[in-house]
């Protein structure tokens, strides 16, 4: 709530700004009304930059052992260039 508090203040105050969210640990449900409130804000937020897990190193396995479940990720060598 507090980021899109922010957004919000940084469009009133005239900075530019384009929102980034990273969506592997969120259900589609969320990402999608997360993408509704930012298209309320300012229509230019159609455009948000989606951020996905990059599974660098021992990342993967140390969110195994913390039992933190994510619904998409990457490994380095296949991330997409526009999440680079």
């Amino acid at each position: 709530m507090l980021q899109l508090k922010a957004l919000e203040n940084l469009l009133k105050s005239g900075i530019k700004v384009h929102p980034a969210a990273m969506v592997s640990f969120s259900a589609l449900a969320d990402v999608s009304r997360l993408r509704q409130r930012l298209m309320a804000m300012d229509r230019r937020f159609s455009g948000i930059e989606i951020e996905e897990l990059a599974l660098y190193g021992d990342v993967e396995q140390r969110l195994r052992q913390r039992k933190i479940r994510y619904r998409s990720s990457y490994p380095p060598q296949s991330i997409p260039p526009e999440q680079v």
